[in-house]
């Protein structure tokens, strides 16, 4: 019992910690590019985040509660219905980027902005990455450790400066904060691929995805509920 409070307490602390610099980076940031970049700039990527995020809750939302939450008898079934998880997520993610990609351009008239197609289509590459994400975010959490994921989250929301800085500077406009997103996305997968434990198996079970989908359905309705 002594044991798993310290584990907690650790584990309250460094996420204490990471959400407190994550969300002073982030206005620090966007103040910085504000300066070197047109309002409009601001405007497009919103459009295009209002879309693929739509997306992006089909893929990140489903599993998470269920995974974190439910108690496993084994270490072996924990990792099966993981490795279920990631590979259904992977595969989602896929339909979507092709759904996004051939839809582009209704789906950015939709939104407002007929002219941001293929921003949106090539935002959707963070899909399939979320889906990795997602699933060895999960394994980190339940594990407690989120020491490893203020690495992560940390060094992922200086990634988007470090990108979108240079490409601004060189007058891209709203493709400089579209890439930044996208490396950002990508510096936390490559983290994560390197700091958690987690490998998917050869296995998959669609008893134990049912199963799973009963427990995230109300998980996914929240995630729709919030982002209309």
């Amino acid at each position: 019992m002594n044991e798993l409070t310290s584990k907690t307490g650790k584990a309250l602390g460094w996420s204490s910690v990471t959400e407190v610099l994550t969300k002073l980076i982030s206005p620090v940031v966007n103040m910085i590019l504000a300066r070197l970049l047109a309002p409009h700039a601001f405007g497009m990527l919103a459009t295009v985040a209002m879309v693929v995020s739509f997306a992006q809750i089909f893929v990140a939302s489903v599993f998470e509660k269920y995974l974190i939450q439910h108690d496993f008898d084994t270490p072996t079934q924990e990792a099966q219905h993981m490795s279920v998880a990631f590979w259904t997520n992977l595969c989602l993610s896929g339909v979507l980027w092709g759904l996004l990609a051939l839809f582009q351009t209704p789906l950015a008239t939709l939104a407002g902005n007929p002219t941001l197609g293929l921003p949106v289509a090539l935002s959707g590459v963070t899909l399939p990455l979320y889906a990795a994400v997602g699933v060895q975010s999960c394994h980190l959490k339940k594990s407690l450790d989120f020491k490893k994921l203020f690495y992560v989250r940390v060094v992922s929301s200086l990634t988007p400066l470090v990108v979108t800085l240079p490409m601004a500077l060189c007058g891209l406009g709203y493709w400089s904060l579209i890439w930044g997103n996208v490396a950002g996305v990508v510096v936390q997968f490559v983290l994560l691929c390197v700091l958690s434990p987690f490998r998917p198996m050869a296995y998959y079970s669609f008893a134990d995805l049912g199963y799973m989908l009963r427990y995230g359905v109300w998980t996914l309705l929240d995630g729709l509920v919030t982002w209309v």
